[in-house]
């Protein structure tokens, strides 16, 4: 059994911040709850196949990077938009010519990532797929924290 007691206060301030500042509403204060819902340490040749997290009504989810090193293996999300599959035969030329790295530029791949590091934390629609490719070699597992948040 692991004690999430601090992580808990973090995560309470971070969600918190965000809901309430990050978020349009219509009322002033959203209100909240939010469960981890995963602690995931994966090693050589693991992954994590295409999920989302929409399933239990959440609204968004997190990921906390607690052990992420540079050979490791980053969430990839699966591009909503439907003409993504299209546009490396449409635009090949924009393709070649835009960053791919560049967060305002990731509608037009099928797939893509957020740039992470240790301790970052991410958060995103609960209804986004995702996964991890399988982890290569490694000599310590990348380890994270998952929660879902639902609005209230």
């Amino acid at each position: 059994s692991i004690n999430y007691e601090k992580l808990i206060v973090t995560y309470t301030e971070i969600f918190n911040k965000f809901l309430n500042e990050e978020i349009y509403a219509t009322k002033e204060t959203i209100n909240w709850e939010f469960n981890i819902v995963n602690y995931l340490a994966i090693t050589e040749g693991q992954w994590l196949p295409i999920h989302n997290h929409i399933e239990g009504g959440d609204d968004f989810a997190s990921i906390h990077y607690l052990n992420f090193k540079n050979e490791h293996q980053n969430i990839r999300f699966k591009n909503p938009i439907n003409f993504t599959p299209f546009v490396k035969n449409i635009r090949p030329e924009a393709l070649n010519i835009l960053d791919n790295k560049a967060l305002d530029n990731l509608y037009l791949w099928e797939n893509f990532k957020f740039p992470v590091k240790e301790d970052d934390m991410i958060i995103f629609p609960a209804a986004l797929d995702h996964e991890i490719a399988v982890q290569g070699p490694t000599k310590e597992p990348r380890i994270t924290i998952s929660t879902n948040i639902k609005i209230k």
